[in-house]
């Protein structure tokens, strides 16, 4: 039989598999749920006690609720098939959970691992996205090649940007702890450059504003933190609120946003085809919102709503939507179109969670999780899509679940004799 510790390190493996899957191949994502099987399995069989801190967890229990739901809302339907779909889609979520959960016996050695292997993973990624964008560019000779779904590949662009931010805000961290500020400085750097550019290279509106609003709460952290007088930590404020100007005006400024706000303004006086990605979704949610008013209590069913939608899409002559069968592209909206409002204040609820005790604990890394689930839960149906619902997984449970969750405590300096810098 393994030990428990080489159990955690074909767990940690397979988990970063998975992502490198989820975003470069998604086809192949089943074949690592035999291994996640295996550490299970094993973990049990050494009489792991994650079963018992599992059953007692408030996020387990939502996740529970969550496919219980979708069944219950599947009632009524008319189409099977696509209701069944759903459901498993939902289960998967504790099912995954439980068992990358289940085989873990030390939280602290798990999550130190996987935060440190995650930033590699990540960065694999963003190289091999990178290599591919340039032999498109040596063939086609359009700067193109490098942006939006071109650097994604066969993902979408903000689902790829939310692996991202959250190297990114693993990255930050790692900057931020006094033992890294001279050791090991350059590759620490390197691997906040890396998941950065490859945000910017995407161009998803979503990850962009995403980014900003993470380095926001930096700063913020930073700035309204107890910090005793300290040049160096003076410096250190200074360079965070300059990299988040630049970074703002960078992004804001950019010809994808200047698009988004021209249809945005325009949204009832051009055809749809001319309003950019931004309008597209103000009619689109239009559309949700006016069928949902005839279903508002228990919303149309699992199942039923795209069939109903694509109906709206079709008396308001929104063709490439129908043809293409559009979801609400906000997981609110969905969930109200779906469920009704009793489902709308459960995924409030549920979604919400991670940056409801974020602020509460004190803890960066799950607050960071949490801007990065309600902003893209704004513009997409995250749960509706397989990559949503694994970056979902993974994050939510290894943060909610698989650590223990110390005090929070920020130091830029090492040594006693140096001033300290305390976040609370």
């Amino acid at each position: 039989m393994i030990s428990k510790k080489t159990n955690e390190i074909i767990l940690i493996a397979a988990l970063n598999v998975l992502v490198i899957l989820v975003l470069l191949r998604p086809g192949l994502l089943s074949l690592v749920l035999p291994v996640l099987l295996f550490c299970s399995i094993t973990s049990i069989i050494q009489k792991n006690r994650s079963f018992a801190q599992l059953m007692q967890n408030r996020f387990w229990i939502l996740s529970l609720i969550l496919p219980l739901i979708y069944l219950a809302g599947s009632w009524n339907t008319s189409h099977p098939n696509k209701a069944w779909f759903e459901i498993t889609q939902k289960l998967s979520i504790p099912l995954i959970g439980f068992l990358m959960i289940q085989a873990v016996s030390d939280t602290n050695r798990f999550f130190q691992h996987m935060r440190k292997y995650y930033l590699i993973t990540i960065s694999v990624c963003v190289l091999v996205s990178l290599t591919a964008s340039g032999i498109l560019f040596l063939e086609t000779k359009s700067t193109d090649a490098f942006l939006y779904k071109s650097f994604s590949g066969s993902n979408h662009p903000a689902y790829y940007a939310m692996f991202l931010c959250m190297a990114f805000v693993i990255s930050l961290e790692n900057l931020l702890k006094p033992e890294y500020l001279n050791k090991y400085l350059v590759i620490r750097i390197l691997l906040l450059i890396i998941p950065t550019a490859g945000i910017l290279l995407l161009s998803s509106k979503s990850g962009l504003i995403t980014m900003i609003a993470l380095m926001l709460y930096y700063v913020l952290r930073i700035t309204f933190g107890k910090v005793n007088a300290s040049k160096n930590a003076f410096k250190i404020k200074i360079s965070f609120w300059l990299t988040l100007v630049i970074m703002s005006v960078f992004i804001l400024k950019s010809d994808r946003f200047y698009v988004a706000t021209l249809g945005l303004k325009q949204i009832h006086e051009k055809p749809f085809e001319e309003l950019g990605t931004a309008g597209q979704r103000l009619l689109i949610w239009e559309s949700v919102l006016e069928v949902s008013k005839d279903y508002p209590a228990f919303g149309t069913g699992v199942g039923n709503d795209q069939e109903i939608l694509n109906n709206n899409y079709r008396q308001k002559n929104l063709i490439p939507f129908y043809e293409k069968s559009l979801n609400a592209h906000n997981q609110f909206l969905q969930a109200f179109l779906v469920l009704g409002i009793f489902g709308l204040l459960f995924i409030i609820i549920y979604l919400f969670y991670p940056l409801i005790m974020g602020l509460r604990l004190k803890d960066p890394y799950l607050t960071g999780f949490g801007i990065i689930i309600l902003i893209n839960a704004l513009t997409e149906s995250i749960l509706n899509r397989q990559s949503g619902v694994l970056f979902w997984t993974l994050w939510g449970f290894i943060l909610l679940i698989g650590r223990q969750i110390p005090k929070m405590k920020l130091k830029f300096f090492s040594n006693k004799e140096k001033p300290e810098v305390t976040i609370q």
